[in-house]
């Protein structure tokens, strides 16, 4: 098909011209101009300026700073840290989940992982858990459920509509969740009929809740009349291998012949750097995106989709890999959520609607996206046509290109908070390309918008910055580019991208390490030039620091004075406030961390009274923010945040989340502590809820209420009486550089204002 306004010829079923934005069908354009950014919110200007407040008495028994989302005293996860001298890497800069978990472990020692990665010297590869689907656990499964397996051994001898074939990597989810076993209960459910093969590979797993799995080997079964027919025992072998992969999809299309070829791939995924599997026995190998393609590719079979029942695969990098061997990409860009895909309705669309017809792809969608909102629960999937694929490629390679050249003009600070900006898949690099354009404005970002457009084919998301497929882009966890950079690398990504990539990290690097260590901890793409070019261009490239965050008086022009510090020369990020609280018989409790704050008309941050924070069933929470994303243009916004609670006796974190359409917020299920970013639980009715409060002097959770049943939960923000209780409020605000500022600790008593105290 051809534009009607510039000529471009364009792949079938292009939904804009990627040249000149012409709409190339009826359907209407889908915000293909980026979006504006709003100024902040601006108060009155200061009518005159004080010198800076004297502290008074310090703050008493209050951790440092670092230390304000602490957790149970229980022994924390060990990463695995290599033997020998070399010192561990630091982070100038890591996602506000991460630096919770960063901040736990200066308080007991030892690391947990927060999401789906280690902060260590290691390898991912290494990290068992790493990459986690994050998914509640199943009930336990009713062995009567199942029938006992019968042997099939003749292969088909026709060739059936279509063939699906699944490939299930058990890991822990099965082994100490069931979930495998869960969707074999739904696959059972559906109404297959003879023109649909089923064929299944399992593996990676110590223990099975089905009957007829067998634990610490790999099985193939044919699917038929609700029976898992065993075909083969296979021994101990690795599910995470390309080979093992390849084999099974040669045998399945040797051995039951289609018209038409569906793959899903069931287990953890975290596209790059992560990859895709985690076998419980085999736990240093995984499959990383480009050895998924390769490993199909050798097969010679085509498949109408390749589907991930695991997180974060609907990435630019893993439909670059499938797009020679798949015509569709069925992914998330978010973690996975429940018990994964929904399989029943699906699989019984075929009979009446074959793969051929393509609208399973959409069902997958839908049903995956209802289960999940029926439970409170947030989350993402997408279609993605690979025919348009190299549109999107080329569109972000041209993109990237302007960023680079701005990169090299001086622009390390708009192109950092830009990419701030755009949301957080939580554990990954990952970053929405819409968002991404959208955020960043070059000449290339209307054609990058169009070009995604064309290659979602359909698409659900309940994250205000998805739309469809990431690409990656490393920033939170730039220890683990040498990784991402070879997936790059073996993908054949042009130079432009992995240049600019070399370059940004470098930066990151020497504002992480200093200018003089920087080279050390980085890989042979570290790039000197781009720090020579800043530093001769008269910008400081140096380690960051942790800065005292002054504060002042002044009179403004309402008459009344207020305290204020000077944030408007600062190139900041993000900005906190962290309030303690401190009880009648001087017991101090942190109490969390929100990004509640305002500036005068200056640009400077205004100290002000607490007036609301948040409830559970009328008890006040202790509220930990984690990620905030909005935009300014739509008015969408989203906000991630944790509320420390006990569970059933488990210390566990309650997960929260508020958007523009939930503005009283809801608790979309809970984690366990020394877990978190494994497994997403789903709250019962009949759950024991007690908050918790963390308790300064002892460093410890302490029991704030009476528990009470899940069934009375309400979750409220609103206006809270701090008049029985002294409070205090921490300001904390990061540069784009990672230098770190934080304020005293201003002291509220009865509602009021009456101190500012060294914190």
């Amino acid at each position: 098909m051809f534009c009607a306004k510039c000529g471009s010829q364009m792949p079938e079923g292009t939904k804009f011209c990627v040249n000149c934005g012409t709409p190339m069908t009826a359907q209407p354009a889908q915000n293909a101009a980026p979006m504006q950014n709003a100024a902040p919110m601006q108060t009155a200007a200061p009518m005159q300026t004080a010198a800076p407040v004297q502290n008074t008495a310090p703050f008493q028994n209050a951790a440092p700073v670092q230390n304000a989302a602490p957790i149970q005293n229980t022994a924390p996860v060990q990463p695995q840290i290599p033997q020998g001298n070399t010192p561990v890497k630091k982070k100038r800069r890591i996602g506000p989940l991460v630096a919770i978990i960063a901040a736990i472990a200066l308080i007991f020692g030892g690391g947990l992982y927060a999401g789906y990665m280690y902060f260590g010297n290691n390898d991912p590869a290494d990290a068992p858990g790493v990459s986690g689907t994050v998914q509640e656990p199943a009930e336990k499964p009713d062995p009567e459920d199942d029938p006992d397996p019968e042997p099939v051994v003749t292969p088909a001898e026709t060739v059936a509509k279509q063939t699906i074939m699944l490939y299930v990597i058990g890991s822990d989810l099965e082994s100490e969740g069931g979930l495998a076993t869960k969707d074999f209960m739904e696959i059972r459910r559906a109404q297959l009929t003879d023109d649909t093969n089923f064929v299944i590979q399992t593996g990676g797993c110590t223990k099975w809740a089905s009957p007829f799995c067998k634990a610490n080997t790999v099985q193939r079964f044919f699917y038929k009349d609700g029976k898992f027919n065993e075909l083969e025992d296979l021994g101990k072998i690795p599910m995470v291998s390309p080979d093992t992969l390849s084999d099974f999809v040669s045998f399945a299309a040797e051995e039951y012949p289609a018209e038409d070829y569906v793959l899903i791939l069931w287990d953890h995924g975290g596209g790059i750097p992560i990859g895709y599997g985690m076998d419980e026995l085999f736990p240093d190998e995984m499959l990383y995106d480009y050895q998924i393609g390769q490993a199909i590719e050798k097969t010679g079979v085509h498949f109408d989709s390749v589907i991930f029942d695991a997180c974060n695969m609907c990435t630019l990098e893993v439909c670059m890999a499938l797009r020679p061997v798949a015509d569709y990409v069925i992914g998330a860009e978010s973690y996975v959520n429940g018990t994964g895909l929904a399989y029943t309705n699906w699989l019984s669309l075929l009979s009446s609607s074959p793969v051929s017809s393509g609208r399973y792809r959409e069902q997958i969608v839908s049903d995956y996206m209802e289960a999940c909102r029926s439970k409170d629960m947030t989350a993402s999937m997408s279609v993605i046509s690979l025919s348009h694929i190299d549109g999107v490629y080329k569109a972000y390679k041209d993109y990237i290109g302007l960023l680079k050249s701005d990169l090299e003009a001086h622009s390390y600070s708009d192109i950092t908070v830009a990419r701030d900006n755009c949301g957080v898949y939580m554990g990954t690099d990952s970053v929405d390309l819409v968002t991404l354009a959208n955020k960043y404005e070059n000449d290339a970002s209307s054609a990058l918008v169009n070009s995604v457009v064309n290659a979602v084919d359909y698409t659900e998301s309940d994250y205000a910055f998805g739309h469809g497929i990431t690409a990656y882009y490393p920033y939170d966890y730039t220890d683990y580019y040498d990784y991402g950079r070879m997936s790059l690398v073996e993908l054949g990504y042009d130079d432009t991208i992995r240049d600019f990539y070399d370059e940004y990290v470098s930066l990151e690097y020497a504002y992480d390490y200093g200018t003089e260590n920087a080279s050390y901890y980085a890989g042979d793409w570290y790039s000197s030039d781009i720090i020579d070019t800043y530093m001769s261009g008269g910008y400081e490239v140096a380690e960051a620091q942790e800065s005292h965050l002054d504060c002042y008086n002044a009179t403004y022009a309402d008459g009344e004075e207020h305290y204020y510090m000077p944030i408007s020369g600062i190139e900041w990020l993000d900005v906190e406030s962290i309030v303690y609280i401190e009880d009648e018989n001087g017991n101090q409790y942190y109490l969390g961390r929100d990004q509640i704050y305002s500036l005068d008309s200056d640009g400077d941050l205004l100290a002000e009274t607490p007036s609301s924070w948040t409830y559970l069933s009328d008890r006040v929470a202790c509220y930990i923010v984690y990620d905030y994303y909005s935009d300014d243009e739509t008015g969408e916004w989203n906000q991630y945040a944790l509320i420390p609670a006990s569970i059933n006796g488990n210390r566990c974190y309650l997960l929260v989340f508020y958007d523009q359409d939930n503005t009283t917020g809801k608790i979309t299920g809970y984690t366990y502590m020394d877990a978190l970013g494994d497994y997403y639980y789903e709250l019962e009715d009949t759950d024991e809820i007690q908050l918790l409060w963390y308790d300064m002097t002892n460093e410890d959770y302490v029991e704030a209420y009476d528990p009470f049943p899940a069934s009375e939960l309400v979750l409220d923000y609103n206006e809270i009486d701090f008049t029985l209780d002294t409070i205090y409020v921490v300001y904390q605000v990061t540069d784009v550089y990672g230098n770190v500022y934080t304020s005293d600790a201003f002291r509220y008593e009865n509602g009021e204002l009456t101190d500012v105290v060294e914190y």
